[in-house]
């Protein structure tokens, strides 16, 4: 392999760090991931490139590379107040980062996405590369910034840099600290020569509207979530007309990541891989160090481990590591958790499901469909969760097929008044885009005082039952607690409706939940695609279970499940749909019976 790239080794040099690291995975003296092998390859190629090809536009700065190594020499590792003395795949990270230039004279990776399982050093190692970009880097006026999902997950980077820039302001910097006027405290670090600083910055609640970031990275990325989208898309785009900003997130893999922000771009990252094509992403760097599949968890090589754990790489670690990784193993096999997976082997876990959720992203991904089909059978259910607090009122029509499956059509009612009329803190507060549905059709927000009255409700309810009358046998399913004015409104204006009332209570709820979860399993249950209310519900359901079954709830006030709660209650008659059975008795001589079968009664009465 060394033969392939003779040239760069005589130009650079074989104890190029970078090169070092990379001929070591080239030749297996370091064991790596499919990944972190493309990477370097990717990384040689073009170091020959830079050579041999006159139209290539990049070039590889050893010598900048080496001033930020030295620099971190003079640093402290923060756990054990010795000197940091830089890995080799660390090394190889800032090398990435701070080496490669355009011949234009900008940097090259405007984006990077760096990921390793944790307590790898990924954010020690960051910290080298932003206090060297404070302090060294070219340019006044930088402003920096570090963020995370919340002001705690910034703590532990920023914690690096502030013990480090405390020694050497007492040590060997106190001289240079002076005369670039640094200053630092909690909240920030400031270079006043250059007029830079370095600040903390959080999606929950530090506005970045106003900040143009010459250099951002983004600490436990996979924390995000849309919701956060506008947030992070702040912090880019400010960056756009600065020709040398950086954006560098790092993260470790996550069970459910479907609705993370990065996941996509890890998928992106990964299909171009597989490729062999990076061509769309020629100023992203991309290094992830996992393991190739996810049956190298039951492993006996140990030694395979350090394609996610490059630690292990260091000796005087590797056998207390690889031991207190086996010992995690063990734990998390016994209590069937996904987290050894995801935070020990950086693999994403897709249908995580944990004993409380009600179901998992990756059924409710199968259940997806962009059209509803024609072969559905004479009955339909229409199904009430009313809000009892002010809340989401949830309404679901259930069409069924001959064959069975089962096609939730949901309408949810927006109430604002909690969220002081404003929809947009409610859909911020939810993390549901409720004015999407409303354009769809499948919502109602609120106006005004932001109070849905039940009026509302009722005139929906009667214009859609009567709709749906003209060609179907409609049953109506509610919980008999509370609504007693819509019944009675629904009952004078529909007077042939059928109507069933459901308590919410365990021994009621568990067998049409339980029938639900079925149909899911069995790929019997569909939605529309762009239903983002029903979706979301489905993600925030959780079952608790007593002596008499289970019962789905949510785990937050703002994880909101109206929308499969309605469905449910509708479940409760609709599970008997291609049965004789029905729910539909009392003392009246028609209850039991359906519509056409009670207008087919009367049809054959001759008085």
């Amino acid at each position: 392999m060394n033969n392939d790239y003779k040239d760069v080794i005589e130009h650079f040099g074989a104890n190029e760090p970078s090169i070092n690291y990379s001929l070591k995975v080239l030749n297996n003296e370091i064991i790596v991931g499919k990944k972190i092998l493309w990477a370097v390859k990717r990384h040689m190629n073009d170091l020959q490139r830079s050579l041999n090809d006159d139209t290539f536009e990049y070039e590889y700065k050893p010598k900048l590379v080496q001033k930020v190594l030295k620099f971190s020499s003079l640093l402290k590792d923060v756990s054990t107040g010795e000197q940091f003395r830089l890995v080799s795949f660390q090394e190889f990270i800032l090398s990435q980062l701070i080496g490669w230039w355009s011949k234009d004279g900008t940097v090259k990776y405007k984006y990077s996405y760096i990921s390793m399982s944790r307590s790898q050093g990924k954010s020690q190692v960051l910290s080298v590369y932003l206090m060297y970009q404070l302090l060294f880097a070219k340019g006044v006026s930088k402003d920096i910034g570090i963020g995370s999902l919340d002001i705690e997950h910034c703590k532990v980077l920023y914690r690096y840099m502030s013990y480090n820039f405390e020694l050497l302001d007492k040590g060997l910097f106190r001289q240079l600290f002076q005369e670039l006027g640094v200053e630092f405290n909690k909240q920030e670090i400031r270079v006043n020569k250059t007029s830079s600083v370095l600040n903390k910055y959080s999606a929950q609640s530090s506005p970045t509207d106003s900040h143009h970031m010459t250099t951002f990275v983004l600490d436990e990325a996979l924390l995000l979530t849309t919701k956060d989208k506008e947030w992070l898309d702040s912090i880019t785009s400010g960056q756009t007309g600065l020709p040398n900003s950086q954006f560098v997130a790092i993260s470790t893999a996550q069970g459910n990541p479907q609705s993370r922000i990065f996941y996509e771009r890890y998928l992106e990252y990964s299909k171009a891989i597989e490729q062999d094509n990076f061509d769309n992403y020629e100023r992203d760097l991309f290094l992830c160090w996992e393991q190739d599949s996810d049956d190298e968890i039951y492993t006996e090589d140990y030694s395979l481990w350090q394609k996610s754990n490059p630690l292990l790489e260091l000796d005087s670690i590797r056998q207390s590591r690889i031991s207190g990784l086996k010992i995690e193993r063990q734990k998390n096999i016994n209590s069937e958790s996904d987290e050894f997976m995801t935070k020990n082997m950086n693999r994403f876990v897709l249908n995580s499901a944990t004993d409380e959720s009600f179901t998992t992203p990756e059924l409710i991904e199968k259940a997806k469909v962009n059209v509803f089909p024609n072969n559905m059978i004479d009955k339909v259910y229409v199904s009430l969760d009313l809000s009892k607090t002010g809340d989401n009122t949830a309404i679901s029509t259930t069409y069924i097929t001959t064959s069975g499956d089962y096609y939730i059509d949901s309408f949810t009612f927006v109430p604002t008044y909690q969220n002081s009329s404003d929809i947009q803190k409610k859909i911020d507060n939810d993390n549901i885009d409720y004015l999407k549905a409303d354009k769809l059709g499948r919502a109602f927000v609120a106006t005004g005082s932001g109070i849905i009255s039940d009026e509302v409700v009722i005139s929906h309810l009667i214009n859609h039952i009567t709709k749906l009358q003209e060609k179907h046998t409609v049953y109506f399913l509610f919980d008999n607690w509370g609504t007693d004015f819509i019944t009675q409104a629904l009952d004078k204006a529909l007077p042939n409706l059928i109507m069933i009332p459901v308590k919410q209570t365990t021994p009621f709820m568990s067998p049409p939940s339980l029938f639900t979860q079925q149909l899911l399993v069995e790929n019997k249950l569909h939605f529309m695609r762009d239903d983002n209310i029903l979706e979301s519900a489905l993600l925030n359901a959780r079952v608790i279970r007593n002596d008499y079954g289970i019962k789905v709830v949510k785990a937050t006030y703002s994880n909101k499940i109206d929308n499969i709660v309605s469905f449910i209650i509708g479940a409760f008659e609709s599970q008997y749909a291609l049965t004789d059975y029905t729910n539909n008795s009392g003392d009246e001589w028609y209850k039991g019976l359906t519509e056409k079968e009670i207008n087919e009664h009367y049809k054959n009465i001759q008085f």
